[in-house]
């Protein structure tokens, strides 16, 4: 599973079939209350998110960082 940005106000009740599933979660620093929860998140399921600086929301990422991209390639890649 991809997460841009993702919006979880209690992490603590994402879904138990899909914490089962790899994730990759980004977010922008500056995207709040987005990076906060995208934090959260990857506390829970065990993961370290990636964290870019900037506040764009999403897909909007790309446009300053576009090696995320490459980084969810890689990710995806990962995951067969």
């Amino acid at each position: 599973m991809i997460a841009l940005s993702p919006a979880v106000a209690d992490p603590s009740v994402f879904p138990e079939e899909l914490s089962e599933l790899p994730i990759f979660i980004a977010v922008a620093e500056d995207n709040e209350p987005f990076a906060t929860q995208a934090r959260a998140l990857g506390e829970v399921l065990g993961v370290d998110p990636v964290v870019v600086s900037g506040s764009r929301h999403g897909t909007g990422m790309f446009t300053d960082h576009p090696e995320l991209v490459d980084a969810i390639v890689s990710f995806l890649a990962g995951t067969r």
